[in-house]
């Protein structure tokens, strides 16, 4: 039952731009690991998550697709496979996949067997006007409301849409597409920008030498039994406390809400129109993004483990850092309207994925920052030991971190300056060079608390 790298393969589609890049250990031994982007866009697949393809015409979006949908899903029901396929249109209706009208009995009748499909493909959604998009709403969290009933989609769980569309909004040269509803974008936690993942010299020399333009078919083939293994895994993992990426995470779903403009400082619906008046808008990163909703984060911490599994199938046993996973699978969040899109559209020109990369940058880097004395601390409270404050001496090899009540700090402090040595006395619940960039900290005890309560006892 076990899926094997080889089987997500994709048949035709090839983009070998590097999409994601992890630093692994095997043993002592470090290895940087990089998916391509034709790897990667299977990784929704295995994890269970819903995913837009975004690219200029004729860039292989629907091919990839396509491969996803005969390759792995077997085709169409009506093809005896496990995936539905709908092409946008202004007037288009989620019902159109799962009701019939039986010209016997006079009345539309259910299609079970389309009900039961773990792939729902909505080629081009945006070709659809935004009332019109209202329609998926449901539909893109696993379950359609059908005669007064809430029929669940798919199977053990599984429900996965994918959507291929063009999106310019710089030049509007896409005429015939509407806005995508930021709600909607929400329930498609995963964006691939093959604008930014482009291909690479050879993969468009080896496709142009082809001479054949047409969606090339791959032959009907069915581990879906497999994925649901996969994907059962990937949930199972994911949703078990994890006290390091939990807590990576609260750095954007809490320290990313800080707004000193604001009169409850976060960052409401006002946000970003304070942005233009406050004094730190120039530092950092806090005009440039806002804080997460949870459902976002849940979405990042399972495709991390969806990376990570990918992973384990390519390349054996090996460690990755978890703080790696966290910011790459962050990277495919950049059309969830969490971007400031004024800045993104004067300053970026509307490319969403570099805003992103360059959020993200600058977040690590003051995540970087804490994390020694983070790490340290969320070790103690899987202890039981709440600990926020330290003090750091020495220098290289003879760098040493105390921590202990505030008491015992103040006369270890006295004792170093009687001796003048060089120290810093570190408070993470209130750290200087991570809050300057716009990420507040004073959630770090109240997130270690929730650790050491999850670990009592054990």
């Amino acid at each position: 039952m076990t899926l094997t790298y080889e089987e997500l393969r994709l048949p035709n589609y090839r983009n070998s731009s590097t999409a994601v890049s992890l630093k692994g250990k095997i043993g002592r031994k470090e290895k940087l690991i990089e998916l391509s982007t034709d790897e990667a866009i299977v990784v929704p697949v295995i994890a269970g998550l819903n995913a837009l393809i975004i690219s200029d015409t004729g860039w292989g979006k629907t091919q990839g697709i396509k491969d996803i949908s005969r390759g792995i899903f077997g085709g169409g029901i009506e093809e005896g496979g496990r995936a539905n396929w709908i092409t946008a249109r202004k007037d288009t209706s989620a019902d159109e996949l799962f009701l019939e009208w039986d010209k016997i009995a006079e009345k539309y009748v259910v299609l079970e067997d389309r009900i039961n499909a773990l792939l729902n493909v909505i080629d081009e959604i945006n070709r659809t006007v935004e009332l019109v998009q209202n329609d998926f709403f449901d539909f893109m969290q696993g379950s359609r409301s059908i005669a007064g009933c809430d029929r669940q989609l798919g199977r053990e769980g599984y429900s996965l849409v994918l959507s291929g569309l063009n999106l310019n909004r710089v030049n509007g040269d896409f005429k015939g597409t509407s806005d995508i509803d930021r709600a909607l974008l929400s329930r498609a936690p995963i964006a691939f920008d093959m604008d930014y993942f482009n291909l690479t010299d050879k993969d468009k020399s080896r496709i142009a030498s082809k001479g054949d333009p047409k969606i090339k078919l791959a032959p009907l083939r069915d581990i879906s039994d497999k994925i649901l293994h996969a994907f059962h895994e990937i949930s199972r993992k994911s949703g078990a406390p994890d006290p390091y990426m939990d807590t990576y995470l609260m750095f954007f779903i809490s320290g990313m809400d800080y707004c000193a403009g604001d009169k409850q400082q976060r960052k409401r619906r006002a946000w970003p129109m304070h942005c233009a008046q406050c004094s730190r808008a120039d530092e950092g990163i806090c005009s440039k993004m806002k804080q997460w909703e949870p459902r976002t984060a849940q979405a990042v911490k399972r495709f991390a483990h969806g990376l990570n599994y990918f992973v384990s199938l390519k390349e054996g046993g090996i460690e990755l850092d978890p703080l790696d996973l966290i910011f790459e699978a962050a990277k495919f969040t950049a059309y969830h309207g969490n971007l400031n899109m004024g800045e993104l559209l004067s300053a970026y020109r509307g490319e969403d994925q570099d805003m992103m990369n360059e959020v993200l940058a600058a977040a690590r880097q003051g995540v970087e920052e804490i994390r020694p004395y983070l790490d340290a601390s969320i070790d103690s409270a899987k202890q039981g030991r709440i600990i926020t404050e330290y003090i750091e001496y020495g220098a290289g090899a003879g760098r040493k971190l105390v921590s202990g009540s505030a008491e015992e700090l103040n006369r270890f402090e006295n004792a170093l300056r009687e001796k003048n040595a060089a120290y810093k006395r570190i408070d993470i619940s209130r750290f200087e060079p991570t809050e300057k960039i716009g990420i507040r900290t004073s959630w770090i005890r109240p997130q270690l608390e929730v650790i050491a309560e999850e670990y009592a006892g054990k």
